[in-house]
């Protein structure tokens, strides 16, 4: 009995730390702690290009609307596009503005001459294109994404 009991703390001994479940947590915690920090990294960067996208909607949204409020007959394209680049807060030109010809249209028909009459007697009504292009440029590089990605949005409104 006693040959047993020390064969089996001389086996124990050798096994040292092999045997030893001591730092297991230390290592889980390592592997996860890596794993959350990659996925905030992510999250992070998508919040980004959520914020920019909702950015980029909301100005071709104003400048639409600005066409929408304008006195002339003819669209302001310059004070258009300063109604864009107010509404994102863009003081360095870093979005791209193309506000299009005014056009008319009837419901099924496609685009009609302004003096034509849709089905239903009444003249064509008139609108405007509006849109805003940007990019966001993502903190980290992600394998099988580009280094930026490109936003863009058009706003579609009626003039008259």
């Amino acid at each position: 009995m006693l040959g047993k009991v020390l064969l089996y703390s001389s086996l124990k001994r050798r096994q040292g730390l092999a045997g030893s479940n001591d730092g297991t947590v230390s290592v889980e915690l390592a592997l996860i702690t890596i794993f959350l920090a990659t996925l905030a990294v992510g999250s992070f960067d998508m919040a980004r290009f959520g914020i920019e996208k909702v950015r980029v909607t909301n100005a071709a949204r104003a400048g639409a609307q600005y066409a929408i409020h304008a006195d002339d007959a003819e669209l302001d394209t310059t004070a258009i596009e300063q109604a864009v680049r107010d509404d994102a807060d863009d003081d360095a030109n870093e979005l791209t503005v193309t506000v299009g010809a005014p056009y008319c249209s009837c419901p099924g028909a496609g685009v009609l001459s302004c003096s034509s009459t849709c089905a239903d007697g009444l003249y064509a009504p008139e609108y405007v294109d509006v849109t805003v292009q940007g990019q966001i440029d993502f903190l980290f590089d992600y394998p099988g994404l580009p280094p930026n990605f490109p936003i863009s949005a058009t706003s579609n409104m009626r003039l008259r």
